[in-house]
């Protein structure tokens, strides 16, 4: 059972921003979730979280100045109302445009009669009242109209402003990343988590996949081509840069593409003439247009895994009946955690300030672990099948998957060479 807390009261702050770090660090500690504005003025928001936790925040906002005979109202509810806690700093924490306002401490006389006069006048319904909606011109909720159903907020604000509300709703983390990525670390826990229902401790599905995607090509960003005098380079089965270095020790071979693949027969067939331009280029060259366009075009490649992993795996659990919009929440889960550890592994390459061949190495054998380890055990955990058929899965998602990735490589390898 949650309690939830609605409160607002008007004080004067020296300091709002002193205010805002310890308050949101206590209610995160205690579990409760919600919105705090904080500004000059005084404090408003909405919390919700156990009891205990409630009482503890409500005790730590009416030990601040002026606060001390803070008002609020009660309600409980069975599930999280809120999904993460916002403690955010403000102009004014009830918007009159007037910032400068504050309430008095001393009790106001009102003329009731006066006030009903007023009350019975027509309103001016082109300001942002807030009691009347805008289209229908009736008395609207706090958010929405109940007769017509338009929103009372309009979000007309400045573009900076909507851009920053924008990105804090898609990419600010609180103190559910890392508990998402405990659960992320043990094969298929979070994908069961969501399933049940146990969703308010743990970041979105998507919004995981963009922070573990965001990592991953930050650190591709990092990556530059090798010495090309080191590196025999095949697309196919043809020798299209030779290493010229005399340490044979020190030379290693590349090859992109896979001979008679789709792509390959095309380059050889239909793109001759741009293949034979390319092939002429000089060899570090050559080398640096390759590695950029596999930069540029594997990480769109990568995001457009996730419905086709999807798919593919409701052909293969077809029978269980599970819908696909649960396969393509493991497949954000995977995702993720297959881009987390390839952040990892580049985090250990730098450290150990390895070259680039070394660097691939390392991602490979972490994308192998990856791919084989961790998406067995999770197939297992989320599906609940016999172990061969469970191996025979993910033998098949892995063939998928490597064909996938073989023809987005082969994408970027043609782009490069229609570029030259």
């Amino acid at each position: 059972m949650y309690t939830i807390a609605a409160l607002y009261h008007f004080t004067r702050f020296a300091d709002p921003a002193a205010i805002k770090g310890p308050l949101a660090q206590l209610c995160c500690a205690n579990g409760v979730q919600g919105t705090l504005l904080l500004a000059s003025e005084g404090i408003n928001g909405t919390i919700a979280g156990p009891r205990a936790g409630i009482d503890a925040v409500l005790a730590h906002i009416k030990s601040l100045p002026g606060c001390s005979n803070l008002e609020w109202k009660e309600s409980t509810a069975v599930d999280a109302p809120f999904n993460r806690m916002k403690v955010r700093l403000k102009r004014e924490i009830v918007t009159m445009g007037q910032p400068d306002v504050i309430n008095p401490p001393a009790p106001v006389r009102i003329d009731w009669a006066a006030t009903g006069r007023r009350m019975a006048e027509p309103r001016d319904t082109k300001g942002a009242t807030g009691t009347r909606c805008r289209n229908c011109g009736r008395s609207a909720g706090p958010r929405f109209c109940g007769h017509c159903g338009q929103p009372v907020d309009d979000r007309r604000r400045p573009l900076l402003q909507v851009l920053g509300e924008i990105l804090d709703d898609w990419l600010s983390v609180d103190s559910r990343l890392l508990t998402t990525l405990a659960a992320l670390a043990r094969p298929g826990r979070l994908t069961l988590l969501h399933r049940d229902g146990k969703r308010a401790p743990y970041l979105r599905p998507l919004r995981l996949y963009l922070l573990a995607s965001l990592a991953l090509f930050s650190t591709l960003l990092t990556l530059e081509p090798t010495d090309a005098t080191r590196v025999d380079l095949y697309i196919g089965d043809e020798l299209v840069a030779e290493a010229t270095s005399d340490d044979d020790k020190e030379v290693r071979s590349i090859q992109i593409l896979e001979p008679n693949s789709v792509v390959h027969r095309l380059l050889r067939t239909r793109w001759s003439d741009q293949f034979e331009r390319f092939r002429d280029q000089p060899p570090q060259q050559l080398l640096d247009s390759l590695f950029g366009s596999l930069r540029s075009y594997l990480p769109a490649a990568l995001i457009l895994f996730v419905p086709f992993l999807a798919a593919g795996l409701k052909l293969l659990y077809w029978k269980t009946g599970t819908l696909y919009v649960d396969h393509l929440v493991f497949s954000l889960h995977f995702q993720s955690a297959l881009f987390a550890a390839l952040a990892v592994a580049w985090l250990i390459t730098w450290a150990l300030q390895l070259d680039l061949l070394p660097r691939l190495g390392v991602y490979v054998g972490a994308g192998v672990l990856m791919m084989t380890a961790y998406l067995g055990m999770a197939l297992a955990r989320v599906h609940r099948q016999g172990r061969w058929r469970t191996v025979a899965k993910t033998v098949l998602v892995l063939f998928i998957y490597t064909r996938l990735l073989s023809f987005s490589v082969g994408l970027a390898v043609a782009a490069a060479v229609w570029r030259a």
